[in-house]
């Protein structure tokens, strides 16, 4: 009998691009490229003033008052102590700049076991602190591809949290800018497979944006399902052609006198239900 597999695959398209890798990790001691010698332990002082370099770890008390990208609700657990021991690191363009974003796991806390902290910095001359929220929804979180240009001088970032058990994996996506100095959400995307000896099911996601004006762009959200019945009695994957495969889709604008981006579209409501009858 094969092995049960769950493969929920996300691909992020940028405007003339297909997937990127992973942005890379960089230890919190190592020197940030380009900033005459400033490491990110210094950067993340900035967010943590009590911020102490302890070998190659650093520790600390996180300070009251930081949000969540995607609201109050969203506030997961302080953890009591903060513990970094690497940040991923990334640049991306705001108002025709170039900033630094860092995504940090601060350690125990947040949604489900790990508080992870994004922070962003002008970029130009010293890296100076712009804004930083927590961006967990799971267990673990991360940076997703390559910046997405919603305009001709910004772009958008995924970050993705999530999970899996033996049978199901759930993800969710979240579509990240920053305006006026502050990070912005554009949207919360989940996703989620299942894999068992009845049903075969993978959900990916790529997001595409008009990006050709200095304006914010709109922004098109697709999820494909593929989903197969698994009908011999040694649960094998079932051929490419048994496969059926519908497409979701979602669309959010630029609100130029509410000043943030709204769904004109979204079926995602209407997967969201369908999977949970999964669950």
């Amino acid at each position: 009998m094969k092995q049960l597999l769950l493969s929920l695959a996300l691909t992020a398209f940028a405007s003339l691009s297909a997937a990127a890798p992973e942005p890379g990790y960089a230890d919190i001691t190592a020197p940030v490229q380009g900033a005459g010698g400033v490491t990110y332990f210094k950067l993340m002082q900035q967010v943590i003033p009590g911020l102490i370099q302890d070998g190659d770890t650093a520790t600390g008390q996180l300070p009251k008052g930081i949000g969540h990208l995607a609201g109050d609700d969203a506030v997961g657990e302080t953890p009591e102590t903060v513990t970094i021991r690497s940040v991923q690191a990334v640049p991306v363009r705001a108002e025709g700049r170039t900033m630094l974003w860092l995504l940090a796991d601060l350690g125990s806390g947040g949604n489900l076991g790990t508080y992870t902290l994004l922070a962003v910095f002008d970029d130009a001359p010293t890296p100076k602190l712009l804004d930083a929220v927590e961006v967990d929804t799971d267990q673990l979180t991360f940076f997703v591809g390559a910046p997405l240009p919603i305009s001709t001088e910004d772009e958008a970032m995924l970050i993705g949290s999530e999970h899996s058990n033996s049978s199901q994996t759930y993800q969710n996506r979240m579509l990240a800018y920053l305006h006026d100095g502050k990070l912005k959400l554009v949207a919360s995307i989940y996703t989620f497979g299942t894999r068992d000896c009845d049903l075969i099911q993978t959900e990916e996601l790529s997001v595409t944006a008009d990006a050709d004006s200095a304006d914010y762009g709109t922004i098109e959200a697709t999820i494909t399902r593929n989903r197969a019945l698994v009908l011999d009695d040694e649960c094998d994957d079932p051929p490419d052609d048994h496969y059926q495969h519908r497409q979701f889709s979602a669309t959010y604008v630029w609100d130029s006198v509410e000043q943030h981006y709204a769904a004109a579209r979204d079926d995602f409501e209407d997967l969201a239900r369908q999977d949970e009858a999964l669950f």
